[in-house]
């Protein structure tokens, strides 16, 4: 490729007027490089280059030519820092255009930096053509995007990089607003911020204790203690109340409140035989206690000769003195709870709190003078033929534990593994209705409060 300088066609454009051989045909091109269109114009961001193509015999057939562009810092440089391959140049008459960076964009960078920029054309499969020099009109390219960077009306297009400090910055009383700021050293005297990310272990000044330790085994967390290490619990029947919930964000509790209710309404209380009017509920394993209550209704003619006794299930003997006497003289009707709001006369229910409510307890009245049928309003109460002074209107025990087997979770289930129902023996009550069991060859079984039905097998 001979290589020689010509004057330009048109203003600031110097070109590059080249004569170059491929196969039979040679091709002559002229690139013509706009310069800069004034301080306010836009900058161009490409390179224009004009040739033709010919042979001996004239101008070749019109239509689309592959044709290679690639620049490089330097005649000799091995790689180029920007190339665009596969172009199409549509020849006709034997003259064409191609715009350097209108498909590829030009490394403007590489432009001001380069010592020397050189040009290298390939057509279709043939070798690279002798490369060309450019010369200071492409540099102006990169010139007229710095101009603009440089202009009041700029926003947002200065690298970072072409900032270098020298001194402080002074914002002149203005705020200084950032999404991130880095620095090694941050100095001020107030500092506001709506989140602050990272563990706080080399902050000073702060009176504050940082987490250490760990739970044993089968522990959970359930708070920070005032030095700094963790509290841990069982969650089982010595886990306090909410531990369970705390720990999984409410969606599971094994806190359940338990309600028996006398079996029969209305037991008679025998009038002055020296026996007692009994009532029992029976508790299954439910969990250790976290509160005891009991509600009692009686109706008796005469409630200041009638006193009252719980039974616990250890105890057949002493229990606690629930009232005697259960009224004033005259009084007929009670309606009462303990231990809260009515304590019991005799004995802390309060001792049963983390105990198991496993086993009966027994309810006894007992009426110790007669009932005179002729007072008015006793003939409600008494009948004498059967010796029967009022009754045990009904009465009920509320028991809230805290479960070290069952668990209960608010929502929805679902399980990823498959859910295992294990077999069980004992008959179906009210206690278990809503229950399944898979039992075998009998399938699977849901207890609906009085028997086991199968629902598949």
């Amino acid at each position: 490729m001979d290589l020689e300088r010509v004057s330009s066609r048109g203003g600031a454009r110097p070109a590059l007027r080249a004569a170059m051989r491929c196969g039979a045909a040679s091709l002559a091109l002229v690139w013509g490089l706009l310069g800069p269109m004034g301080a306010h114009a836009a900058a161009p961001k490409t390179l224009l280059i004009e040739g033709y193509v010919h042979t001996a015999a004239g101008p070749v057939v019109d239509g689309s030519y592959t044709v290679a562009f690639a620049l490089y810092q330097g005649q000799k440089a091995v790689a180029p820092f920007w190339q665009q391959v596969g172009a199409k140049v549509e020849v006709k008459a034997g003259q064409f255009a191609y715009s350097l960076g209108s498909v590829t964009p030009l490394d403007m960078a590489a432009l001001a930096g380069a010592p020397e920029v050189w040009l290298g054309i390939t057509v279709g499969q043939d070798p690279e053509l002798p490369r060309g020099q450019l010369h200071a009109v492409a540099f102006a390219l990169h010139a007229a995007s710095a101009d603009v960077a440089a202009g009041l009306s700029c926003t947002g297009c200065v690298k970072s990089s072409a900032l270098v400090w020298d001194g402080d910055l002074d914002l002149a009383g203005f705020n200084l607003k950032a999404q991130s700021v880095t620095a090694k050293t941050l100095n001020g005297q107030t500092v506001v911020a709506q989140e602050f990310v990272g563990d706080g272990s080399k902050l000073t000044g702060l009176n504050v204790k940082v987490p250490s330790g760990s739970c044993p085994s089968g522990q959970v967390v359930t708070g920070i203690k005032s030095d700094g290490s963790l509290s841990c619990i069982k969650v089982t029947q010595d886990a306090p109340s909410g531990s369970l919930e705390a720990v999984s964000g409410g969606i599971l509790s094994n806190e359940f409140t338990h309600i028996e209710v006398g079996p029969d309404p209305n037991v008679p209380i025998p009038d002055n035989t020296g026996l007692e009017a009994l009532s029992t509920v029976t508790y299954e394993e439910i969990g250790a206690i976290k509160s005891l209550s009991l509600s009692v209704e009686l109706a008796n003619s005469d409630l200041s000769k009638v006193s009252m006794v719980l039974l616990p299930p250890d105890d057949k003997k002493n229990g606690y003195l629930l009232c005697d006497p259960c009224g004033k003289s005259g009084e007929k009707q009670l309606n009462l709870t303990f231990p809260s709001p009515t304590p019991p006369q005799q004995g802390n229910l309060g001792t049963w709190i983390g105990k198991s409510a496993k086993g009966t307890w027994n309810l006894k009245v007992k009426d110790t003078g007669y009932c005179i049928v002729q007072l008015p309003g006793n003939e409600k109460y008494c009948d004498v033929g059967k010796g029967i002074d009022g009754s045990i209107v009904q009465w009920s025990m509320t028991i809230s534990t805290v479960s070290a087997t069952d668990i209960s979770a608010k929502g929805q289930l679902f399980a990823i593994g498959g859910i295992r129902i294990g077999g069980t023996s004992a008959p179906c009550t009210s206690k278990l209705a809503g229950s399944l069991r898979y039992v075998g060859s009998a399938g699977l079984q849901l207890c609906n409060g009085s028997g086991w039905v199968v629902v598949a097998k």
